[in-house]
């Protein structure tokens, strides 16, 4: 269903500008407004940007320090940059035409309490992996050890 205007205290005001970039880079995916989980398995739901590819499965947009980004510029550069950068990283959901490959990698990392811990991420390369890998762990302490591409061998837990 496409998005209309919404009344939603809680929508960004520049909701319906990114929503707009977004349908000039996706034109046939189609974004709303929804209530989700932030993180599985900590039971916290915040409202948020999903989108639908053309598969019909339903991604979240948006990250938490993005949507508040969102709400607190004014620039349109700013704006249409986000749209940008999300699409980069959703194109792969939305658009899988034209999406470049993604490989898997395994990131091994330390705990704040000294334990190692191993994470797969899929990513374009490297780099990629790395940032990805601090988004999801932005909440607690991580700091990475070794990033390599996926092999059966690597995914031992340790």
């Amino acid at each position: 269903m496409p998005y209309a205007a919404n009344n939603n205290p809680s929508q960004p005001k520049n909701f319906e500008t990114l929503i707009a970039c977004m349908k000039f880079l996706a034109p046939h995916a189609t974004f709303r407004m929804a209530e989700t989980y932030l993180d599985y398995g900590a039971g916290m739901k915040w409202t948020t940007i999903l989108a639908a590819g053309p598969d019909g499965n339903k991604y979240q947009m948006l990250n938490s320090a993005e949507w508040d980004a969102l709400d607190l510029t004014d620039d349109l550069l700013s704006i249409t940059q986000m749209a940008g950068e999300v699409y980069r990283r959703q194109i792969r959901m939305l658009d899988p035409a034209n999406a470049p490959k993604l490989l898997n990698w395994v990131v091994t990392y330390e705990r704040a309490n000294g334990t190692i811990g191993k994470a797969d991420m899929t990513a374009i390369d490297e780099a990629a992996a790395r940032r990805d890998f601090q988004v999801c762990y932005r909440h607690g302490f991580a700091r990475i050890l070794s990033v390599q591409p996926w092999t059966s061998g690597l995914r031992m837990k340790i």
